[in-house]
């Protein structure tokens, strides 16, 4: 395979921009000949940028490969929607052979070939760009060369073309049909390269992650928040491309916390032009360096110039120039820093995105009719619909500002000082109607009796008094209850994932989680220690500091020896009169009083404490040296000794214990959700995604999600409220949808029908059908039931009829009449009030007649 090589070179080294082309068997054998060619040639990698892989040019100059050409970029430049075909400058710039063209190919303009070629099947297409590459769209296909292309496509028995049919299979998406012909042919092209026939990524699946991975991160590139992100990353010296969930989460912390160096390097790096589209790794490879250095996050100036130097000229910033510095340092010192308006939610989209640690958004593509937006989504299998953009501006708090807000570059005149959230303020009391984006915690605390409370007083009316009236029992929310409304949110409401639920934080790598690995840190940590004077070497300093001082003299053995060293006493302790006699006793006691006047020696046994405490008296200086080293710790005691000892010792440490007590510990109104069980409900998610009924209707466009509705009853005048999970209204036919979560994994198929009847009656799903229809006006309303067992998760979509919804009408108006009668009397009866005798069932009358019937034939 053959790989071609634009190599910019940086303004301040002055060289030349070079090309180079040469054959290799893969993508890590380019790599490596690549560095190898470089290193032969005698240029200097420092001097020049990250080399960009282009189209192989069919030209008659081409040069020698393995060559690097300093004079190609005089005659050539890079054109094309993708930057990577090279194309002849204009003949007033660089007169040059032209380019080669096939002889079939007649003379017509590119935009009419363009035109042409958008015409063909998408399956000739990605076959002629797989063979051709990206300038096949300037070409004009000769009739046989697409009848060969099309029995290609046709041909899917043949094995000689599983990679051709693999390919059209992996690349089958929506997002391909709603691209212009310049992009569809340098997406294809990119893909081919990348998965070439033979190669590990060369297969169905290799191709499909491939494809999926590149066109999440285009659409996502150009996200104001994923840049956001990003920068947090790099300043957290992560990669953005291998960044975990708690990476991500840790991010997202410092960007809301807005800490110092993130706003540092965000306020810098966002002034630069197209710099949203620039590729994560690059960018994480560019800016490493400078993240390190901690002094360029006060250092305007040298982080100005860090940036400059490593931005300014990079070929996928051709708006960067040197005059846009200027004027972005002007721009950033003058004006103020430009406002946005938070306009999540706000707009309707085809599709549901999934929830995972890193959230991608849906890809938009702009047509060129200014009245309509197309959305296309990753998880939707059909045409995606056209939204009035009138009607989406209509939803956006951008619509219901006090002034007009002028959107532009910042610095530009009659720019706001600032745009503020349009917030909503709600009533105290609901008038009958439809009441959309009502938040939770309004809705329960609204007026009028909901589906929920109507099923607490068809328990008893007792119950409804004291949960409802008198309000002194409060139902705990359970851990199925939880997990239901996980999924809920999931499938519905993916944006209110974080606002809800508090999710168990995932241990990040070296995290400390048993007693042996805190023992072990600890461990790692006395090893660390420089070591400390040894019990020798106190003993050593003690006994020479003894010999340094004045000897006491010994008594001697005999008189003789006992006079001879009473001699050597100092004249002023020889006191015995020489006309005395000399006797040994006077001549000990003399000595010993000489003896007396000397300083002790110092004792040299003991512990090394006891050896430290005797040399204290004689180098106070030394010993508070050694004292003050810090000493091993001990790697013995309960848990809690060693996580006190590691956090005294390893301040920066990670300890699992901790780190799950504080998500325990989070008192901020969300539920707690395990690791375990977000697992569990992100795969109930992808099963409602992938379903071929409940896909279509969760991701539908008109779909909407608990909307509020306000009503009276006409037989009692009572208020009532309900919220259907999901609603979708398709011309004058209104659909509403409730989602729920079972566990039927024990329930034989040929019984699981009537399980699921038995399920909607006891559970009173049929009276809140009901009450749903008649207060929001549904034509049609559907259960849908997942199956929440791990890995067996399937899916039951169940329609109420008629019947079974006029029987929840009669139960719930029945039930409001007795709520009505209660309130009026004041009267809340127990669900049992009188006394009454315990009559047989017909099974048990049958039990009863065969036992006696068995008693009567041993009589």
């Amino acid at each position: 395979m053959e790989y071609a090589y634009h190599i910019k070179a940086k303004k301040k080294s002055g060289d030349k921009d070079a090309f180079i082309w040469f054959s290799a068997s893969s993508d890590n054998a380019a790599v490596n000949k690549y560095n190898y060619l470089m290193d032969e040639s005698g240029l200097n990698p420092d001097n020049y940028f990250k080399p960009l892989r282009t189209d192989l040019p069919v030209v008659d100059d081409l040069p020698a490969e393995g060559e690097f050409d300093t004079t190609w970029c005089d005659k050539y430049q890079l054109e094309g929607d993708n930057g990577t075909t090279w194309f002849l400058k204009s003949p007033n710039e660089q007169p040059e052979p032209t380019p080669s063209v096939p002889e079939n190919v007649p003379p017509v303009s590119s935009g009419s070939h363009r035109e042409n070629f958008g015409k063909l099947s998408t399956e000739v297409r990605v076959l002629a760009v797989m063979r051709h590459g990206f300038k096949v769209i300037d070409q004009l296909l000769t009739k046989e060369e697409i009848d060969t292309l099309l029995t290609i496509a046709m041909d899917t028995d043949n094995p000689d073309f599983r990679y051709e049919q693999d390919f059209l299979q992996a690349v089958r998406l929506p997002a391909f049909s709603h691209m212009s012909t310049p992009r569809f042919a340098s997406v294809i092209a990119g893909i081919a390269r990348q998965c070439p026939k033979g190669s590990k990524f060369g297969t169905l699946s290799g191709i499909r992650e491939f494809t999926n991975n590149l066109l999440n991160r285009h659409s996502s590139s150009a996200d104001p928040e994923r840049f956001k992100i990003t920068i947090a990353l790099l300043v957290m010296g992560v990669d953005p491309m291998h960044a975990k969930a708690a990476d991500v989460r840790n991010a997202k912390e410092l960007v809301s916390l807005r800490e110092p160096a993130w706003v540092a390097w965000y306020g810098d790096l966002s002034l630069i032009p197209g710099i949203e589209n620039f590729e994560e790794l690059e960018l994480y490879e560019i800016t490493l360096g400078g993240m390190k250095n901690l002094k360029l996050i006060h250092d305007d100036i040298a982080r100005a110039k860090f940036i400059r130097d490593r931005f300014l000229g990079h070929p996928m910033l051709p708006l960067y120039t040197a005059e846009k510095v200027e004027d972005t340092r002007d721009n950033a010192d003058d004006s103020p820093p430009m406002q946005t308006v938070d306009t999540e939610h706000t707009a309707v989209t085809a599709g549901v995105e999934h929830i995972d640690e890193e959230k991608l958004p849906d890809t938009v593509e702009t047509e060129k009719s200014p009245d309509t937006v197309c959305f296309s989504s990753p998880n939707q299998d059909v045409s995606p619909d056209l939204t009035d953009l009138k009607k989406v501006f209509d939803r956006s708090p951008l619509a219901h500002l006090a002034q007009p807000v002028t959107l532009g570059e910042p610095g530009e005149p009659g720019e706001p000082e600032g745009v503020q959230r349009c917030t909503s303020t709600w009533p105290g009391c609901f008038e009958p109607g439809r009441y959309a984006d009502l938040p939770n915690e309004v809705y329960h605390a609204a007026n009028g009796i909901s589906s929920t409370m109507l099923k607490d007083a068809r328990i008893s009316l007792l119950w409804y008094h004291c949960r409802h009236v008198a309000k002194t029992i409060v139902k705990e929310e359970s851990k199925a209850l939880s997990s239901g409304s996980l999924v809920h949110v999931l499938a519905l409401q993916p944006e209110m994932l974080e606002a809800e639920f508090n999710i168990e934080p995932i241990l990040p790598e070296g995290a400390l989680t048993t007693s042996a690995s805190l023992k072990t840190a600890i461990e790692a940590w006395n090893t660390s220690l420089p070591p400390g004077v040894s019990t020798e070497d106190i003993q050593a300093r003690i006994i020479a500091w003894n010999e340094s001082q004045r000897q006491p003299f010994p008594l001697g053995a005999d008189v003789t020896e006992t006079g001879m060293l009473y001699g050597m006493l100092p004249p002023e302790f020889q006191t015995i009169p020489a006309e005395q006699k000399h006797t040994g006793a006077a001549l000990k006691a003399a000595i010993k009083q000489y003896n007396a006047t000397l300083p002790p020696l110092l004792k040299t046994s003991g512990s090394r404490e006891e050896l430290l405490s005797t040399l204290e008296a004689i180098e106070p200086q030394f010993v508070l040296a050694e004292r003050q080293r810090p000493q091993p710790e001990k790697t013995s005691g309960n848990k809690e000794d060693l996580i006190a000892t590691v956090k005294r010792i390893r301040p920066d440490a990670v300890i699992a214990d901790e780190l799950i007590a504080a998500w325990k510990g989070c008192e901020d109104g969300r539920t707690l959700v395990t690791q375990a069980q977000m697992r569990n409900a992100k795969s109930l998610q992808a099963a409602l995604f992938a379903h071929p009924s409940a896909g279509p209707l969760l991701k539908h466009a008109n779909r909407e999600n608990e909307v509020s509705y306000f009503g009276i009853d006409e037989d009692t005048g009572l208020e009532i409220r309900v919220r259907p999970d999901a609603e979708i209204t398709l011309g004058n036919l209104r659909i509403g949808m409730d989602l729920k979560t079972i566990s039927m994994w024990n329930i034989k198929q040929e019984g699981l029908r009537a399980k699921l009847h038995r399920e909607i009656i006891e559970r009173d799903y049929h009276l809140s059908a009901a009450m749903y229809s008649d207060v929001a006006q549904f034509d049609q309303f559907f259960w849908i039931f997942i199956n929440t067992d791990p890995d067996y998760n399937w899916i039951a979509i169940i329609e109420a009829s008629s019947d079974l919804l006029e029987l929840g009408r009669l139960e719930y108006r029945k039930a409001l009449r007795d709520i009505d009668a209660a309130y009026a009397s004041d009267c809340w009866p127990a669900p049992v009030t009188e006394e009454y005798t315990d009559e047989l069932t017909d099974y048990d009358f049958r039990r009863l007649e065969t036992l006696r019937k068995a008693e009567g034939e041993l009589q």
